[in-house]
């Protein structure tokens, strides 16, 4: 499954989704598992609505 983290402009990453998250947005780049698990360990949040699709919390 690929992983999206929310980007917006000029501002650090907001949410790392699920790659079939229905909040994702034209605004999310493509992460490697190993890209997204190093994002939530420096503390950007799951995305709320996927994060129970495997994810970890």
């Amino acid at each position: 499954m690929a992983l999206v983290v929310r980007l917006t402009l000029g501002c650090p990453p907001f949410r790392v989704h699920a790659g079939d998250c229905r909040d994702t947005a034209k605004r999310c780049a493509p992460l490697s598992a190993e890209e997204a698990r190093q994002a939530l360990a420096e503390g950007v949040p799951a995305c709320p609505h996927c994060r129970s699709a495997g994810l970890p919390q």
